[in-house]
């Protein structure tokens, strides 16, 4: 049996420069995703930040969030779908988590939807607890809503 060895993992800050790249991914894991300058136009807001997670020649996930005062929101969170289950979400957690905790931020809030049952176990797994849901707040592209779940974690 052959395994395919990766290129070393780094995660760095998510800039503008990366919009294009990351726009692409974002398109790959979601039913609506966010274009270039979307992704733009949220990481040019002092409150929002982002990390990628890359090999030596490509993104392979990002997380982008908004923090407001003591408290922070992931507004999106993605990988390459050819590199999922494999921990790369999990790597990008908790570097955020260590980012966040250095910014003395100790709440994290956020929305999944409702059939996205491996994100929903991810998060879970990192400690966030169910706390309430949006019903119908998912567009899909064939014309359903889906319920948003709303999750926390305390830092």
């Amino acid at each position: 049996m052959h395994v395919k060895q990766m290129s070393p993992l780094e995660i760095h800050p998510l800039e503008i420069k990366d919009c294009p790249q990351a726009a692409q991914l974002h398109e790959k894991g979601f039913h609506k995703s966010w274009s270039s300058f979307e992704i733009n136009d949220l990481l040019s807001k002092t409150s929002t930040f982002g990390l990628k997670i890359q090999n030596k020649k490509d993104m392979l996930g990002f997380i982008l969030w908004r923090e407001i005062i003591d408290e922070s929101e992931i507004l999106t969170l993605t990988t390459q779908p050819t590199h999922q289950r494999q921990g790369l979400a999990s790597l990008l957690l908790k570097a955020f988590f260590k980012t966040l905790i250095e910014k003395k931020i100790r709440t994290i809030y956020l929305e999944v939807a409702e059939d996205n049952k491996g994100a929903i176990s991810l998060y879970q797994s990192h400690g966030f607890k169910y706390i309430n849901q949006r019903p119908n707040y998912y567009l899909r592209s064939n014309g359903q809503r889906c319920t948003a779940l709303v999750f926390v974690k305390k830092l």
